[in-house]
Protein backbone atom coordinates (compact mmCIF):
# COMPACT_ATOMS: atom_id res chain seq x y z
CA UNK A 1 0.00 0.00 0.00
CA UNK A 2 1.48 3.77 -0.85
CA UNK A 3 2.35 5.36 2.03
CA UNK A 4 0.19 8.68 0.67
CA UNK A 5 -2.48 7.15 2.21
CA UNK A 6 -1.82 6.51 6.02
CA UNK A 7 -4.74 8.25 8.06
CA UNK A 8 -7.65 6.15 8.21
CA UNK A 9 -11.36 6.88 9.55
CA UNK A 10 -14.16 3.88 9.61
CA UNK A 11 -17.07 5.22 10.09
CA UNK A 12 -20.35 3.05 11.41
CA UNK A 13 -23.54 2.98 13.37
CA UNK A 14 -23.26 0.34 15.81
CA UNK A 15 -20.66 -1.95 17.89
CA UNK A 16 -20.03 -4.97 15.39
CA UNK A 17 -20.82 -2.89 12.09
CA UNK A 18 -17.21 -2.01 12.49
CA UNK A 19 -16.26 -5.69 11.36
CA UNK A 20 -18.96 -5.90 8.74
CA UNK A 21 -17.57 -2.86 7.14
CA UNK A 22 -14.24 -2.96 7.47
CA UNK A 23 -12.55 -5.88 9.79
CA UNK A 24 -10.23 -7.60 7.38
CA UNK A 25 -8.78 -4.14 6.43
CA UNK A 26 -8.94 -2.94 9.93
CA UNK A 27 -6.58 -6.09 10.79
CA UNK A 28 -4.31 -5.16 6.95
CA UNK A 29 -4.15 -1.56 7.76
CA UNK A 30 -3.15 -1.67 11.36
CA UNK A 31 -0.34 -4.28 10.59
CA UNK A 32 0.96 -2.53 7.57
CA UNK A 33 1.75 0.63 10.05
CA UNK A 34 -1.12 2.62 9.52
CA UNK A 35 -3.44 4.68 11.38
CA UNK A 36 -6.79 4.00 12.10
CA UNK A 37 -9.31 5.52 13.78
CA UNK A 38 -12.86 3.89 14.68
CA UNK A 39 -16.23 5.88 15.11
CA UNK A 40 -19.46 4.67 16.11
CA UNK A 41 -21.94 7.23 15.93
CA UNK A 42 -24.80 5.13 18.10
CA UNK A 43 -23.87 3.21 21.60
CA UNK A 44 -26.13 0.26 20.21
CA UNK A 45 -27.96 0.73 23.02
CA UNK A 46 -31.96 -0.72 21.77
CA UNK A 47 -32.48 -2.29 24.48
CA UNK A 48 -32.18 -0.19 27.90
CA UNK A 49 -28.54 -0.98 29.86
CA UNK A 50 -26.96 -2.59 27.07
CA UNK A 51 -24.84 0.47 25.97
CA UNK A 52 -22.03 0.50 28.11
CA UNK A 53 -21.55 -3.69 27.18
CA UNK A 54 -21.77 -3.29 23.96
CA UNK A 55 -19.07 -0.60 23.76
CA UNK A 56 -16.47 -2.72 26.38
CA UNK A 57 -17.25 -5.13 23.46
CA UNK A 58 -15.80 -3.05 20.57
CA UNK A 59 -12.76 -2.32 22.03
CA UNK A 60 -12.04 -5.91 22.97
CA UNK A 61 -12.95 -6.76 19.57
CA UNK A 62 -10.65 -3.16 18.03
CA UNK A 63 -7.60 -4.49 20.37
CA UNK A 64 -7.57 -8.31 18.34
CA UNK A 65 -7.59 -6.49 15.14
CA UNK A 66 -4.96 -4.02 16.37
CA UNK A 67 -6.82 -0.97 17.05
CA UNK A 68 -6.26 0.86 20.35
CA UNK A 69 -8.51 2.11 22.32
CA UNK A 70 -7.39 5.71 22.32
CA UNK A 71 -8.01 5.20 18.74
CA UNK A 72 -11.40 4.59 18.80
CA UNK A 73 -14.29 6.88 19.26
CA UNK A 74 -17.55 6.96 20.79
CA UNK A 75 -20.56 9.92 19.13
CA UNK A 76 -22.47 8.46 21.70
CA UNK A 77 -26.44 9.27 20.00
CA UNK A 78 -28.90 6.46 20.67
CA UNK A 79 -29.81 3.09 18.77
CA UNK A 80 -33.31 3.71 17.41
CA UNK A 81 -35.81 6.62 19.18
CA UNK A 82 -38.97 6.87 20.38
CA UNK A 83 -41.87 8.26 18.17
CA UNK A 84 -42.40 8.10 14.71
CA UNK A 85 -39.38 9.96 13.79
CA UNK A 86 -36.15 8.97 13.08
CA UNK A 87 -33.69 11.56 14.18
CA UNK A 88 -32.52 12.49 10.76
CA UNK A 89 -35.64 13.34 9.84
CA UNK A 90 -36.55 15.62 12.99
CA UNK A 91 -36.09 18.85 13.15
CA UNK A 92 -33.06 19.99 13.46
CA UNK A 93 -33.25 21.53 17.06
CA UNK A 94 -35.73 19.67 18.63
CA UNK A 95 -34.47 17.08 21.39
CA UNK A 96 -35.13 13.22 21.27
CA UNK A 97 -35.12 10.15 23.57
CA UNK A 98 -33.66 7.23 22.76
CA UNK A 99 -35.05 4.20 22.29
CA UNK A 100 -33.24 3.25 25.68
CA UNK A 101 -34.48 6.02 27.71
CA UNK A 102 -31.63 8.18 27.08
CA UNK A 103 -31.81 12.11 26.09
CA UNK A 104 -27.94 13.03 25.86
CA UNK A 105 -24.53 11.65 24.56
CA UNK A 106 -22.37 9.46 26.81
CA UNK A 107 -19.82 6.39 26.44
CA UNK A 108 -17.90 4.81 29.47
CA UNK A 109 -17.19 6.13 32.64
CA UNK A 110 -13.31 6.23 31.43
CA UNK A 111 -14.01 6.56 27.98
CA UNK A 112 -16.28 9.05 27.36
CA UNK A 113 -18.01 10.59 24.24
CA UNK A 114 -16.47 12.37 21.60
CA UNK A 115 -18.25 15.81 22.90
CA UNK A 116 -17.98 15.78 26.55
CA UNK A 117 -14.27 14.69 25.63
CA UNK A 118 -13.23 17.50 23.42
CA UNK A 119 -15.80 20.20 25.29
CA UNK A 120 -16.63 19.03 28.98
CA UNK A 121 -20.39 18.60 28.63
CA UNK A 122 -22.72 15.68 26.79
CA UNK A 123 -24.77 16.79 23.72
CA UNK A 124 -28.84 16.35 23.86
CA UNK A 125 -29.46 14.26 21.21
CA UNK A 126 -30.98 16.74 18.27
CA UNK A 127 -30.58 16.43 14.69
CA UNK A 128 -27.79 19.36 14.71
CA UNK A 129 -25.56 18.15 17.49
CA UNK A 130 -25.44 14.44 15.92
CA UNK A 131 -24.31 17.00 12.40
CA UNK A 132 -22.12 18.86 14.43
CA UNK A 133 -19.98 15.91 16.35
CA UNK A 134 -20.07 14.10 12.88
CA UNK A 135 -18.84 17.42 11.35
CA UNK A 136 -16.06 18.07 13.87
CA UNK A 137 -14.54 15.27 14.29
CA UNK A 138 -13.96 14.99 10.35
CA UNK A 139 -12.47 18.30 10.50
CA UNK A 140 -10.10 17.13 13.82
CA UNK A 141 -8.77 14.18 12.45
CA UNK A 142 -8.41 15.09 8.68
CA UNK A 143 -8.06 11.59 7.70
CA UNK A 144 -6.87 10.93 4.06
CA UNK A 145 -9.70 7.88 3.82
CA UNK A 146 -12.93 7.76 4.95
CA UNK A 147 -14.18 4.12 5.23
CA UNK A 148 -18.16 3.77 5.90
CA UNK A 149 -21.49 2.23 6.32
CA UNK A 150 -23.91 2.81 3.00
CA UNK A 151 -27.47 2.68 2.93
CA UNK A 152 -28.39 -0.72 4.80
CA UNK A 153 -32.12 -1.43 5.08
CA UNK A 154 -31.91 -0.41 9.27
CA UNK A 155 -32.12 3.01 10.23
CA UNK A 156 -29.15 3.97 12.06
CA UNK A 157 -27.06 2.72 9.02
CA UNK A 158 -29.35 4.99 6.60
CA UNK A 159 -28.82 7.66 9.07
CA UNK A 160 -24.75 7.10 9.48
CA UNK A 161 -24.89 7.13 5.07
CA UNK A 162 -27.02 9.59 4.88
CA UNK A 163 -25.63 12.52 7.50
CA UNK A 164 -22.06 11.74 6.67
CA UNK A 165 -22.94 12.74 2.67
CA UNK A 166 -25.04 16.00 3.99
CA UNK A 167 -21.77 16.71 6.29
CA UNK A 168 -19.25 16.01 3.69
CA UNK A 169 -21.47 18.15 0.66
CA UNK A 170 -21.28 21.14 3.02
CA UNK A 171 -17.81 20.84 4.16
CA UNK A 172 -16.63 20.81 -0.02
CA UNK A 173 -18.98 23.40 -0.63
CA UNK A 174 -17.54 25.92 1.74
CA UNK A 175 -14.06 26.06 0.02
CA UNK A 176 -12.51 23.85 2.86
CA UNK A 177 -9.24 22.14 1.43
CA UNK A 178 -10.37 18.73 3.08
CA UNK A 179 -11.58 16.34 0.18
CA UNK A 180 -10.58 12.65 1.50
CA UNK A 181 -10.87 9.55 -0.33
CA UNK A 182 -14.39 7.92 0.89
CA UNK A 183 -15.31 4.41 0.37
CA UNK A 184 -18.78 2.92 0.93
CA UNK A 185 -19.79 -0.38 2.08
CA UNK A 186 -23.03 -2.48 2.75
CA UNK A 187 -23.01 -3.97 6.39
CA UNK A 188 -26.16 -6.28 6.01
CA UNK A 189 -26.50 -7.34 1.96
CA UNK A 190 -23.96 -9.77 1.10
CA UNK A 191 -21.83 -9.64 4.04
CA UNK A 192 -24.01 -9.69 8.19
CA UNK A 193 -26.71 -11.22 5.69
CA UNK A 194 -24.88 -12.76 2.71
CA UNK A 195 -24.40 -16.60 1.84
CA UNK A 196 -22.39 -18.82 3.97
CA UNK A 197 -19.64 -19.58 1.79
CA UNK A 198 -16.65 -19.21 3.75
CA UNK A 199 -15.48 -22.77 4.08
CA UNK A 200 -16.04 -23.13 0.21
CA UNK A 201 -13.37 -23.84 -1.85
CA UNK A 202 -11.81 -22.72 -4.31
CA UNK A 203 -12.53 -19.67 -1.91
CA UNK A 204 -15.43 -17.14 -3.45
CA UNK A 205 -15.02 -13.16 -3.92
CA UNK A 206 -17.76 -11.24 -2.77
CA UNK A 207 -21.33 -11.97 -4.66
CA UNK A 208 -24.17 -9.66 -5.26
CA UNK A 209 -26.76 -9.41 -3.16
CA UNK A 210 -29.73 -11.48 -3.67
CA UNK A 211 -32.30 -9.32 -5.30
CA UNK A 212 -35.15 -10.12 -2.76
CA UNK A 213 -33.24 -9.07 -0.22
CA UNK A 214 -33.23 -5.56 -1.47
CA UNK A 215 -34.94 -1.99 -0.71
CA UNK A 216 -35.80 -2.51 -4.75
CA UNK A 217 -35.54 -5.68 -6.72
CA UNK A 218 -35.31 -3.56 -9.64
CA UNK A 219 -31.99 -2.59 -8.88
CA UNK A 220 -28.52 -4.30 -8.03
CA UNK A 221 -28.00 -2.34 -4.72
CA UNK A 222 -29.71 0.08 -2.37
CA UNK A 223 -28.33 2.99 -3.80
CA UNK A 224 -29.68 2.88 -7.19
CA UNK A 225 -26.81 4.68 -8.89
CA UNK A 226 -24.59 1.98 -8.08
CA UNK A 227 -23.71 -0.61 -10.66
CA UNK A 228 -22.21 -3.91 -9.24
CA UNK A 229 -19.83 -3.83 -12.16
CA UNK A 230 -17.60 -0.58 -11.00
CA UNK A 231 -17.73 -1.75 -7.36
CA UNK A 232 -13.65 -2.17 -5.79
CA UNK A 233 -12.05 -5.13 -5.04
CA UNK A 234 -9.67 -5.43 -2.13
CA UNK A 235 -7.57 -8.38 -0.94
CA UNK A 236 -7.01 -9.76 2.09
CA UNK A 237 -4.71 -10.68 5.05
CA UNK A 238 -3.75 -14.69 5.17
CA UNK A 239 -4.56 -14.32 8.78
CA UNK A 240 -8.14 -13.24 7.82
CA UNK A 241 -8.38 -16.70 5.41
CA UNK A 242 -6.99 -19.58 7.98
CA UNK A 243 -8.63 -22.90 7.58
CA UNK A 244 -9.64 -23.27 11.25
CA UNK A 245 -12.16 -20.64 12.23
CA UNK A 246 -11.32 -20.19 15.83
CA UNK A 247 -7.42 -19.07 14.93
CA UNK A 248 -9.02 -16.44 12.41
CA UNK A 249 -8.25 -13.18 13.57
CA UNK A 250 -12.29 -12.10 12.32
CA UNK A 251 -13.67 -15.32 13.90
CA UNK A 252 -11.94 -13.45 17.30
CA UNK A 253 -12.82 -10.34 17.10
CA UNK A 254 -16.50 -11.60 16.42
CA UNK A 255 -16.73 -13.73 19.13
CA UNK A 256 -15.93 -10.49 21.38
CA UNK A 257 -19.07 -9.03 20.51
CA UNK A 258 -21.32 -11.58 22.35
CA UNK A 259 -24.37 -9.58 23.00
CA UNK A 260 -24.76 -10.04 19.00
CA UNK A 261 -23.71 -13.54 18.97
CA UNK A 262 -21.79 -12.53 15.97
CA UNK A 263 -19.56 -15.26 15.57
CA UNK A 264 -21.88 -17.03 14.73
CA UNK A 265 -22.06 -14.92 11.40
CA UNK A 266 -18.46 -15.61 10.73
CA UNK A 267 -18.75 -17.70 7.66
CA UNK A 268 -20.96 -15.13 6.09
CA UNK A 269 -18.92 -12.13 6.97
CA UNK A 270 -15.68 -13.00 6.02
CA UNK A 271 -14.74 -13.38 2.54
CA UNK A 272 -11.77 -14.14 0.02
CA UNK A 273 -12.24 -10.26 -0.85
CA UNK A 274 -13.47 -6.98 0.33
CA UNK A 275 -15.96 -4.91 -1.89
CA UNK A 276 -16.34 -1.15 -1.82
CA UNK A 277 -17.99 1.86 -3.64
CA UNK A 278 -15.87 5.13 -4.18
CA UNK A 279 -17.46 8.00 -4.20
CA UNK A 280 -15.18 11.25 -5.34
CA UNK A 281 -15.22 14.49 -3.13
CA UNK A 282 -12.77 16.39 -6.23
CA UNK A 283 -15.54 17.25 -8.45
CA UNK A 284 -15.02 21.08 -9.32
CA UNK A 285 -19.11 20.95 -8.89
CA UNK A 286 -18.74 21.95 -5.68
CA UNK A 287 -16.96 25.36 -6.15
CA UNK A 288 -19.83 26.33 -7.81
CA UNK A 289 -22.45 28.52 -7.95
CA UNK A 290 -25.95 26.68 -9.44
CA UNK A 291 -29.14 28.61 -11.08
CA UNK A 292 -32.03 26.54 -12.84
CA UNK A 293 -34.71 27.62 -14.85
CA UNK A 294 -37.23 25.45 -12.30
CA UNK A 295 -36.64 23.25 -9.80
CA UNK A 296 -34.17 22.83 -6.68
CA UNK A 297 -30.73 22.71 -8.18
CA UNK A 298 -29.00 22.62 -5.03
CA UNK A 299 -29.77 18.44 -5.02
CA UNK A 300 -26.60 18.41 -7.73
CA UNK A 301 -23.83 19.55 -5.89
CA UNK A 302 -24.89 17.87 -2.61
CA UNK A 303 -22.81 14.81 -2.32
CA UNK A 304 -26.05 12.92 -2.40
CA UNK A 305 -26.80 10.21 -4.39
CA UNK A 306 -30.24 9.38 -2.77
CA UNK A 307 -31.93 10.74 0.66
CA UNK A 308 -34.97 9.69 2.57
CA UNK A 309 -37.82 11.58 3.93
CA UNK A 310 -38.45 8.50 6.64
CA UNK A 311 -35.86 6.44 7.19
CA UNK A 312 -38.25 4.37 9.79
CA UNK A 313 -39.84 3.27 6.57
CA UNK A 314 -38.66 -0.19 5.93
CA UNK A 315 -38.38 -1.71 2.65
CA UNK A 316 -40.91 -0.02 0.23
CA UNK A 317 -39.33 0.49 -2.93
CA UNK A 318 -37.69 3.88 -4.48
CA UNK A 319 -41.43 5.25 -3.06
CA UNK A 320 -38.51 5.84 0.50
CA UNK A 321 -36.08 7.98 -1.21
CA UNK A 322 -37.38 12.04 -1.83
CA UNK A 323 -36.07 15.30 -1.76
CA UNK A 324 -32.66 14.66 -3.83
CA UNK A 325 -33.67 14.92 -7.36
CA UNK A 326 -33.10 18.12 -9.82
CA UNK A 327 -36.24 17.77 -11.86
CA UNK A 328 -37.31 20.94 -13.67
CA UNK A 329 -40.98 22.06 -13.84
CA UNK A 330 -43.07 19.98 -16.47
CA UNK A 331 -43.85 23.29 -17.61
CA UNK A 332 -40.85 24.93 -18.19
CA UNK A 333 -39.95 25.38 -21.72
CA UNK A 334 -35.82 25.55 -20.80
CA UNK A 335 -35.38 22.66 -18.43
CA UNK A 336 -31.84 23.72 -17.46
CA UNK A 337 -29.00 24.58 -14.90
CA UNK A 338 -26.01 27.24 -15.39
CA UNK A 339 -22.92 26.25 -13.46
CA UNK A 340 -20.58 29.41 -12.68
CA UNK A 341 -17.41 29.25 -11.25
CA UNK A 342 -15.05 31.54 -9.16
CA UNK A 343 -12.11 31.19 -11.04
CA UNK A 344 -11.39 29.76 -14.28
CA UNK A 345 -11.50 25.89 -14.46
CA UNK A 346 -10.60 23.23 -17.12
CA UNK A 347 -12.88 20.33 -17.53
CA UNK A 348 -12.46 17.51 -19.88
CA UNK A 349 -15.68 14.86 -17.84
CA UNK A 350 -18.89 14.88 -16.33
CA UNK A 351 -20.56 12.17 -14.29
CA UNK A 352 -23.99 12.67 -14.48
CA UNK A 353 -26.34 10.87 -11.98
CA UNK A 354 -30.56 10.37 -13.65
CA UNK A 355 -33.53 10.24 -11.84
CA UNK A 356 -33.74 6.66 -10.42
CA UNK A 357 -37.61 6.47 -11.14
CA UNK A 358 -37.86 4.06 -14.30
CA UNK A 359 -40.46 6.09 -15.77
CA UNK A 360 -38.88 9.55 -15.74
CA UNK A 361 -35.90 9.35 -18.37
CA UNK A 362 -33.58 11.94 -20.14
CA UNK A 363 -33.19 11.24 -23.45
CA UNK A 364 -30.78 13.99 -24.34
CA UNK A 365 -29.15 16.94 -22.90
CA UNK A 366 -27.03 19.74 -24.74
CA UNK A 367 -24.44 21.00 -22.57
CA UNK A 368 -22.85 24.35 -23.32
CA UNK A 369 -19.48 26.06 -22.38
CA UNK A 370 -19.22 29.80 -21.97
CA UNK A 371 -16.06 29.27 -24.98
CA UNK A 372 -18.52 28.48 -27.42
CA UNK A 373 -17.97 24.57 -27.10
CA UNK A 374 -21.38 22.48 -27.38
CA UNK A 375 -21.88 18.86 -26.97
CA UNK A 376 -25.26 16.48 -26.80
CA UNK A 377 -25.32 13.88 -24.16
CA UNK A 378 -27.25 11.32 -25.62
CA UNK A 379 -29.57 9.17 -23.20
CA UNK A 380 -28.61 9.03 -20.22
CA UNK A 381 -28.43 5.35 -17.83
CA UNK A 382 -32.02 5.30 -17.18
CA UNK A 383 -31.55 3.20 -14.12
CA UNK A 384 -29.92 5.74 -11.60
CA UNK A 385 -26.33 4.94 -12.56
CA UNK A 386 -23.62 7.32 -13.67
CA UNK A 387 -23.62 8.31 -17.21
CA UNK A 388 -19.46 9.45 -17.78
CA UNK A 389 -19.38 11.77 -20.63
CA UNK A 390 -15.64 12.41 -21.77
CA UNK A 391 -14.22 14.89 -24.31
CA UNK A 392 -11.44 17.08 -25.05
CA UNK A 393 -10.11 19.30 -21.98
CA UNK A 394 -11.63 22.57 -21.95
CA UNK A 395 -9.21 25.48 -20.78
CA UNK A 396 -10.22 28.54 -18.69
CA UNK A 397 -13.91 27.56 -18.47
CA UNK A 398 -15.74 30.43 -16.19
CA UNK A 399 -19.61 28.86 -16.73
CA UNK A 400 -21.85 26.13 -18.89
CA UNK A 401 -25.28 24.74 -18.54
CA UNK A 402 -26.94 21.84 -19.50
CA UNK A 403 -30.22 21.44 -21.22
CA UNK A 404 -32.61 18.77 -21.17
CA UNK A 405 -33.78 18.58 -24.98
CA UNK A 406 -35.30 15.01 -24.85
CA UNK A 407 -36.92 13.49 -22.30
CA UNK A 408 -40.07 10.77 -21.33
CA UNK A 409 -42.18 11.07 -17.76
CA UNK A 410 -43.24 13.44 -15.65
CA UNK A 411 -40.23 14.11 -13.97
CA UNK A 412 -37.33 14.10 -16.30
CA UNK A 413 -34.00 14.72 -13.56
CA UNK A 414 -30.88 14.59 -12.10
CA UNK A 415 -29.78 13.78 -9.06
CA UNK A 416 -26.26 14.91 -8.96
CA UNK A 417 -23.86 16.39 -11.40
CA UNK A 418 -20.24 15.94 -10.77
CA UNK A 419 -17.21 17.89 -13.02
CA UNK A 420 -13.81 17.07 -13.52
CA UNK A 421 -10.73 18.31 -14.97
CA UNK A 422 -9.80 14.88 -15.45
CA UNK A 423 -11.60 11.36 -14.57
CA UNK A 424 -10.45 10.25 -11.38
CA UNK A 425 -11.31 6.55 -11.03
CA UNK A 426 -9.61 5.44 -14.00
CA UNK A 427 -6.22 4.06 -12.29
CA UNK A 428 -8.32 3.67 -8.87
CA UNK A 429 -8.02 1.73 -6.88
CA UNK A 430 -4.95 -0.41 -8.06
CA UNK A 431 -2.79 2.47 -8.21
CA UNK A 432 -3.47 2.50 -4.37
CA UNK A 433 -4.68 -0.66 -3.01
CA UNK A 434 -3.00 -4.21 -3.68
CA UNK A 435 -5.74 -5.83 -6.23
CA UNK A 436 -7.93 -8.69 -5.50
CA UNK A 437 -5.95 -11.70 -7.05
CA UNK A 438 -8.47 -13.70 -9.11
CA UNK A 439 -5.95 -16.75 -9.12
CA UNK A 440 -6.73 -17.75 -5.81
CA UNK A 441 -5.43 -21.01 -5.11
CA UNK A 442 -8.33 -24.36 -5.49
CA UNK A 443 -6.31 -25.86 -2.76
CA UNK A 444 -5.93 -30.03 -2.79
CA UNK A 445 -8.05 -32.99 -1.51
CA UNK A 446 -6.66 -32.88 1.70
CA UNK A 447 -7.80 -29.19 2.36
CA UNK A 448 -11.27 -29.84 1.17
CA UNK A 449 -11.60 -32.67 3.48
CA UNK A 450 -10.93 -30.44 6.00
CA UNK A 451 -12.82 -27.27 4.83
CA UNK A 452 -15.84 -29.65 5.27
CA UNK A 453 -15.06 -30.94 8.91
CA UNK A 454 -14.79 -27.30 9.66
CA UNK A 455 -17.90 -26.54 8.39
CA UNK A 456 -19.57 -29.02 9.77
CA UNK A 457 -18.68 -28.28 13.27
CA UNK A 458 -19.07 -24.48 12.69
CA UNK A 459 -22.71 -25.49 11.78
CA UNK A 460 -23.30 -27.89 14.56
CA UNK A 461 -22.31 -25.40 16.98
CA UNK A 462 -24.94 -22.65 15.32
CA UNK A 463 -27.03 -25.32 15.68
CA UNK A 464 -26.52 -25.56 19.56
CA UNK A 465 -26.66 -21.97 20.04
CA UNK A 466 -29.93 -21.26 17.76
CA UNK A 467 -31.82 -24.39 19.94
CA UNK A 468 -30.24 -23.09 23.48
CA UNK A 469 -31.75 -19.80 22.78
CA UNK A 470 -35.18 -20.80 21.35
CA UNK A 471 -35.04 -23.19 24.79
CA UNK A 472 -34.53 -19.68 26.70
CA UNK A 473 -36.72 -17.79 24.88
CA UNK A 474 -39.96 -20.21 25.52
CA UNK A 475 -38.59 -20.20 29.30
CA UNK A 476 -38.64 -16.66 29.40
CA UNK A 477 -42.77 -16.83 27.43
CA UNK A 478 -43.54 -19.70 30.12
CA UNK A 479 -42.46 -17.58 33.15
CA UNK A 480 -44.34 -14.47 32.32
CA UNK A 481 -47.42 -16.28 31.50
CA UNK A 482 -47.33 -18.04 34.70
Amino acid sequence: MQTEYRKYLVIVPHPDDEINVAGQLIYRLTHDGSSVTVLYTTNGDYLPGQGPERLKEAIRALKILGVDEKDILFMGYGDDWKGSRHLYNADGGVPLESAGGHLKTYGLENHPDYRFQKSGFHHTYTRDHYKKDLRDILLDLRAQVLIAVDFDWHPDHRCTSLMLEEVLGEILKSGNSYHPLVLKKFAYAGVWNGPKDYFHLPEQPTLPPRRALLNDSRFELDVPAYSWNERIRLSVPSKTRTLIPWQNVIYQALREHRSQAAKWRFDRICSADLVYWFRSTKSLSYRAKIKASSGNPEYLNDFKLIDCPDLAGGRDGIGIFGNCVWSPGRNDPVKSVEFTFPEPVNISCFCLYENFAPDDHVKNGIIRFDNGFCLETGPLDNSGKRTIVEFETQTGIRAFSFQITDFSGDNPGLTEFEVYEKREDKEFPNSIFERYSTEKESGNFIRACFAGLFRSLFESGRFVHRAKERLRRNFARFTRSV
